[in-house]
This record gives structure tokens, sequence and C-alpha cells, in this order.
């Protein structure tokens, strides 16, 4: 909000697929309770936090289809010509947003968007401006934490607390129990370490990138294709 000078926040949040993932509930649960104090998903507005940001609205995407959230912001945007800033669970979901953005005239840094996966078209969006971020998992540091535990496992032996270093349950609701876990911490990327975690890491293609931004875009954030 600082960063793209936006002033009294006036907040839409496009949450994933709730209704067929669990995993779309707890990343609600994650960016709410960060950004609102609670963990329920989806929220239920008006709302406003310590820092002034006011919910506008929250819905989710059934079935993580990103055109069904690009209806679902243009029918919002519509209704609520003063939202300034959004969130969003995934890349495509924030790139459904963007489109929507774009065509009713909204220029670059002016309505925050937000994204996870790092994808191709994510990556893009950030370095032209129209998203703020996504989050990055890297999977060469999840197989290795994956090969680290079957092996001690393999052995008959107690992983280390060092390695099972937490617990996951299902969101409320869900069928399920606890279950110790071995959780990594995920990524933000944005401008400023995109060359030295995605591109550097290979989990996206320096040259496709460049060649979907230009290499000016490319060049201001130090990427070589």
């Amino acid at each position: 909000m600082t960063a793209w000078g936006v002033s009294n926040p006036q907040v839409f949040e496009l949450d994933g697929g709730e209704d067929t993932d669990p995993n779309a509930v707890s990343f609600a649960q994650g960016y709410n309770s960060v950004i609102w104090g609670s963990e329920t998903t989806p929220l239920h507005p008006p709302m406003t936090n310590s820092k002034g940001y006011t919910l506008v609205g929250d819905q989710i995407t059934p079935g993580w289809t990103n055109s069904t959230g690009g209806t679902i912001f243009q029918q919002q945007f519509t209704a609520h010509s003063n939202i300034n800033a959004t969130v969003e669970a995934n890349d495509g979901l924030g790139n459904a947003v963007i489109t929507v953005l774009k065509n009713s005239g909204v220029a670059a840094k002016k309505i925050p968007t937000t994204g996870q996966d790092a994808t191709l078209q994510g990556m893009g969006n950030i370095l032209q401006g129209y998203q703020c971020g996504s989050v990055y998992k890297p999977i060469y540091l999840e197989a290795q934490d994956a090969v680290a535990l079957a092996t001690i496992l393999r052995a008959s032996k107690t992983p280390p607390s060092a390695l099972v270093n937490s617990a996951t349950k299902p969101p409320s609701g869900v069928a399920g129990t606890q279950q110790p876990a071995s959780l990594l911490t995920p990524m933000w990327v944005d401008v400023s370490n995109m060359a030295s975690t995605v591109i550097k890491d290979k989990f996206v293609d320096a040259a496709a990138l460049c060649s979907a931004v230009g290499a000016s875009a490319c060049s201001a954030a130090h990427i070589t294709p």
C-alpha cells in the first residue's frame, strides 16, 4: 500500500477454489490472519483493520477457474468503483484481476494485486508494475526435505525436531486429523529479488520472460536472458 501510494485502502479479496481445494482455505486463513487478524474465510465485509484498510468484498473463485475470477472481480469493480487494492490467492487470479483493471484504464502501480506460484505470467505482471509480488516455493528445497525425511523413516529412525518442525490439520469442516509436518518457509518474490530467486533457480525461463515483457523491464530488474 505504501509503495504504491494507496491512501484509504478499499480492499477486495479474490480467494481460490475453497469449494474444492482445502489448500485454498489454508491460503486464505494465512493472508487473512496477517491482514485482518482473523482466520475466518471468507470474511464478511464491511470490516476495517488496525492500519485503516477497509474490506469491501471477499469472494471465493469456484474451482480456481481464472475466467470465473475475472467475472467476479469485474462485477465487484463495477459495483464498487472505490476499490483501490486487492488480494488474490494465486498468479492466475491476479492476472484475471489485472486484465479487468487494464480494460478499465487503470495504469501500472495504481491498484495493488498479489499472487502465488511464481509463474512466468506473474513475473511478467510484476516487472510491468501490475502485481506487487508472488509467493515462491522452491521445488528443489521441497524435494531435498522429502528425501531427508524419507531416508530417516526408511532407516526406522525418528526424524529430528529440526526436520519435523510443525503440524498441520485440515481446515474447519474438512475431514481429517492433525498430523506432524515438515514445513518450509516460502519466499516473496518481487522486482528486487526476482533475479536471485526464480531466475537463478531456473524456475522461470529468463529468455521467455524477457521476450514477454521486453528487454528494458528485464534490464531494470538485473535479469539477463
